[in-house]
């Protein structure tokens, strides 16, 4: 991918790392703004040409959390609705990551909620960091991971790896024990 085929846009909770980012992919950091309104509310808008183009938002989900999720959703949406190829969310720091499973009746898997909202908003990839440990499968389907394949007895190579085919792109992929990998 050329660096003149993509747009790198930076959320609020992101500003410094956006433009680290871009200065090291040679890239500009795309315009767009931001508004808070007195109630609390938030509206973003992309200043812009999106069309076609791979978008990449960075924006991190650190203090105010909520504010920097629902802004995040915000962007994607918006892109999405500029008629963008792909979205693909760059989420450094995703705090509700350590809520990735459900550890007494009665509670909300915070981590699947969130990843379904990303997925509903219409991001097409997300990167993050920070994901708490390999328990992480409620978030599989939004980081659009492909399933690991179930060992069966007898079979895979010595080191425990396995051949499956990539979701995505159909092609073989080995993966070790432990391994995890963002398409």
């Amino acid at each position: 991918m050329q660096p003149d085929e993509i747009m790198v846009f930076g959320g609020s909770g992101s500003r410094k790392l956006v433009g680290r980012i871009c200065e090291y992919l040679g890239v500009p950091v795309c315009a767009g703004e931001v508004l808070r309104f007195s109630e609390g509310n938030l509206f973003v808008r992309i200043l812009e040409n999106v069309r076609g183009r791979s978008v990449y938002l960075v924006q991190s989900t650190s203090f105010p959390a909520n504010d920097n999720f629902m802004e995040l959703l915000f962007w994607i949406d918006a892109f999405k609705r500029a008629s963008a190829q792909s979205v693909t969310a760059v989420v450094p720091y995703f705090s509700y990551a350590k809520g990735d499973k459900k550890d007494e009746p009665r509670v909300s898997v915070r981590a699947r909620v969130c990843a379904d909202a990303i997925e509903a908003a219409g991001a097409d990839r997300m990167v993050t960091i920070v994901i708490a440990n390999a328990r992480a499968n409620s978030m599989r389907r939004a980081l659009t991971l492909p399933s690991p394949p179930r060992p069966r007895r007898g079979r895979g190579d010595q080191t425990g790896g396995h051949l499956f085919r990539d979701g995505r792109s159909g092609r073989r992929v080995r993966r070790g024990p432990g391994e995890t990998a963002v398409n």
